[in-house]
Formats: C-alpha cells, sequence, structure tokens
C-alpha cells in the first residue's frame, strides 16, 4: 500500500522497514541530513573540477575525501572518490594509472550497482577498450548486464545502453553476429520502455551490427526503424546519419534508391556541413554512381 502510494507511512513504520532493509529512514525516504548533503557537495565539486580542467584542484579534493573515508570505514565514500581519482588521471592521459583507480572504486566494499554507477563502467569499458583489452571489455560489461537483468525492477535503459557497448566490444572482438543478437535481444526484451533519441541510436547500432555480419535484410528493417523513431525525435544532424546509414544498407543490396535518402541526408546538413559529413555523403554518392553506371 505504502509503494502503491495509497498510504503514507508514520515515522515509526518507515524506522522498522529501514531497520530490515539495512539502510537509514533518511535514505529510505529520499532525505538527506545537513552532513549527508554536505559529502555529496564535495563529490559533485570534484566532478565540475574536472570539466572544467582544474585537475590539480579535483584530485586534492578527492585525496582529502578518500583520506576521511578510510578512516570512517566508509566504502561507498571510497568507492567514489577512487572513481573522481581515476577520472583525474584519465584527463591527463595516464590510463593505466586511471583503470587502476577505477578498478580500485570497483572493488572497494560492496559491488557497485551498475545502473547507479554508468560513468564508473563506462568510463572502465572505454579505457579497456582504448588499451586493446577486448577480453577484459567482454567481461566487464558482460557481468553488468547480467546484474541489471536480475535487479528486482529492470531498467530497460540501462539494459540497452549497456548492451550497445556490449555489441561494440564483440565487434571489436571480430564477432558482429555475437555484436547484432546482444543489442537485438536487449531492444526486444524492453525497447519499447526505452527513450526516443535511446532507441533511435540503438536502431542504427543494430543496422551496422547486422550490415557487418551479412544479415542485410535485417540490418535494413533496423535501418528503417531508426529512420522512423529519428524523424519523430526532430533532430536534424542525427536524422542525417539515418538516412545516410539507410542509403548503405540499399547500397549493400544494389537498391537505387539508395540516391533518394543520400540527398535527404545532404539537406539535413544544411548549406555548410562539415568537411567530413560531405565526406562519408560523397563516398556513398561514388557507390551510388557506380551502380546505375
Amino acid at each position: 500500500r505504502i509503494e502503491a502510494g495509497d498510504r503514507r507511512p508514520s515515522p515509526r513504520v518507515l524506522m522498522e522497514i529501514a531497520r530490515r532493509l539495512g539502510v537509514s529512514a533518511e535514505e529510505l525516504s529520499g532525505e538527506t541530513s545537513t552532513e549527508q548533503r554536505s559529502r555529496s557537495l564535495e563529490l559533485l565539486d570534484a566532478a565540475m573540477m574536472i570539466r572544467r580542467g582544474e585537475l590539480d584542484d579535483a584530485e586534492e579534493l578527492l585525496r582529502g575525501v578518500l583520506r576521511e573515508a578510510e578512516v570512517n570505514g566508509d566504502a561507498q565514500r571510497m568507492s567514489e572518490a577512487y572513481e573522481g581519482l581515476g577520472a583525474v588521471a584519465d584527463e591527463r592521459g595516464d590510463h593505466a594509472t586511471a583503470i587502476g583507480l577505477l578498478e580500485q572504486a570497483r572493488d572497494a566494499g560492496a559491488s557497485p550497482d551498475p545502473a547507479e554507477r554508468v560513468e564508473l563502467f563506462g568510463r572502465m569499458f572505454q579505457l579497456y577498450r582504448s588499451s586493446g583489452d577486448v577480453a577484459r571489455s567482454l567481461a566487464l560489461l558482460q557481468d553488468c548486464l547480467a546484474q541489471l537483468r536480475r535487479a528486482p525492477v529492470v531498467d530497460s535503459t540501462k539494459v540497452v545502453r549497456y548492451a550497445v557497448w556490449l555489441s561494440r566490444a564483440y565487434t571489436e572482438a571480430g564477432d558482429p553476429a555475437r555484436a547484432a543478437d546482444v543489442l537485438g535481444s536487449a531492444l526486444a526484451d524492453g525497447g519499447d520502455q526505452v527513450d526516443l533519441r535511446t532507441r533511435a541510436a540503438s536502431q542504427y547500432d543494430l543496422s551496422r551490427r547486422l550490415a557487418a555480419a551479412g544479415e542485410v535484410e535485417q540490418a535494413l528493417r533496423s535501418a528503417d526503424r531508426a529512420l522512423s523513431l529519428y524523424e519523430l525525435d526532430e533532430d536534424n544532424r542525427a536524422l542525417s546519419e539515418a538516412h545516410l546509414a539507410y542509403a548503405q544498407r540499399l547500397l549493400d543490396v544494389g537498391d537505387a534508391e539508395a540516391g533518394r535518402h543520400l540527398i535527404a541526408a545532404r539537406n539535413l546538413l544544411g548549406a555548410h556541413p562539415s568537411a567530413t559529413d560531405h565526406g562519408r555523403i560523397l563516398v556513398e554518392d561514388a557507390r551510388q554512381a557506380l551502380l546505375i553506371g
């Protein structure tokens, strides 16, 4: 009845539920103490410093947070401080140190929830990927997806996000068929619950994976879905990408209808596209010219 909103729990009931769940009443009710808010602001300040490039100041603040967390035996704070320090090392280009710090963040105390620590696992994946360690990328993301799917309430958006990353790891491992299968399964299981932009981007990604696996007809269907979703989103840049992807899939099967999508892709970029975008469309124009002789 409380979960359904039919009853507001009394403080005594709230305290008893919190005791049985092993959390504080404030955490259960979504409220935080002044001390907790202050601690959260420290980590937020450090994150903002990192984004502004103030890496020395961020590191000094995070080292202080880490020392305090070690003294208090606060594993959660230790994990968050290590994550911040890993981000600092990553921004400095010291990827080996960054990986070590992020792994300490993952291993400090209880295993972090992939649904709550997306930035931690996303950065770890990108660092493993840039270092060429495909095996660790695969193991990390497979474990994250397994945890997300075991949760009492499955967050479909997070499942799709991790599935996109895992599909990229499989592609880089030379297994495009498995890449397409992972992403296709995630979209089939809960794609309708995912926000429009994520669904569109995922269908676009799936189209590329299926094409790489030689499943051109399925790739065309995914490209068609991506195009429809991007049209609803009204994002011209993304819609241009979708038309270009659709043209690429049509050219793969020798369908001259690709020309219509190339025109649309070019028009959506406006009068002054970037050199890279213009070049990508010219490549497909060349394929179209060959197709029609």
